[in-house]
């Protein structure tokens, strides 16, 4: 998809827009989740100290970025993106792709119940199609998913881990993977340090999704027992009807009782059963 303008904008057009599309967003846009809040900021240590160490890139942090097609302004906001080359040091509201400089490398999304508004299918074809990242990274902390996608013929193909089971992107000389739960960076084969803090509360919450976990699979244990319970007592219950129509049928026509005969087929409940029985002696 081409991403030509018709009429350039200028950077206080694309501004304008920024306000008026921020105003526009429901207070609910807004809320972060606390599972996706924490792997930011173990991304944004990491590539603070990346920068620090290899440098040639810069990491952004929910920034809006703005691209037009045709007379249309396509918008997405990554959790985190990174930009390749040499990008000018300024005080930004938005990435204004068309007065921007720089490679759009990587967009990295991780997946949130409490953000409604992100459709994760629109935006990876926001970031394949307009943006035209070069990798999409997108992790669900709750599914433990972690998935990574490389641009190859205008489309995103998944990129295969290697034999530690992480995902090689060479431009950096980095693997990304999962650490005990989390999104984790190795440089040149070492893994890349994260502060106090974070490492702290990356824990905390581990520790939080583990329990989740163990939860859920003690209710699963539990409704799995109850189905095999009701299953059973449905069993006894066929089997008892089974035993008991017969006996009441016969009774009935015995004593000429019609009225049974003709709710007979319709019940299901031994109990009622039981009763006829009784009564018919």
């Amino acid at each position: 998809m081409s991403t030509e303008t018709k009429t350039e904008w200028t950077v206080e057009d694309y501004e304008r827009d920024a306000r008026e599309y921020c105003a526009s967003l429901p207070l609910e846009h807004f809320m972060e989740g606390e599972l996706q809040a924490a792997q930011r900021k173990a991304t944004l240590a990491s590539m603070e100290w990346l920068e620090d160490a290899k440098g040639g890139f810069i990491c952004l942090n929910e920034m809006l970025f703005q691209a037009r097609v045709g007379d249309e302004v396509k918008r997405a906001v990554p959790d985190n993106a990174l930009v390749l080359g040499k990008v000018e040091e300024k005080d930004r509201d938005s990435w204004k792709v068309e007065h921007e400089t720089g490679e759009l490398f990587m967009a990295m999304e991780y997946v949130s119940k409490t953000d409604p508004e992100k459709d994760y299918d629109k935006l990876f074809l926001l970031y394949q199609n307009v943006f035209r990242f070069l990798y999409y990274l997108i992790f669900d902390p709750r599914q433990q998913s972690l998935l990574l996608y490389r641009l190859r013929d205008g489309r995103f193909n998944p990129v295969e881990p290697d034999g530690k089971g992480r995902f090689v992107v060479p431009a950096l000389e980095l693997s990304i993977g999962l650490l005990k739960g989390w999104v984790r960076f190795w440089f040149k084969g070492e893994l890349i340090p994260l502060t106090k803090e974070v490492r702290r509360q990356l824990s905390k919450l581990q520790q939080e999704v583990l329990n989740l976990h163990a939860e859920n699979n003690t209710l699963q244990a539990e409704k799995t027992e109850l189905q095999g319970r009701l299953k059973k007592a449905q069993q006894q219950a066929e089997t008892l009807l089974s035993l008991l129509r017969p006996l009441v049928e016969a009774k009935a026509r015995q004593a000429g009782r019609q009225d049974i005969l003709d709710r007979l087929p319709a019940v299901i409940d031994p109990q009622q059963l039981q009763a006829w029985l009784l009564e018919l002696g």
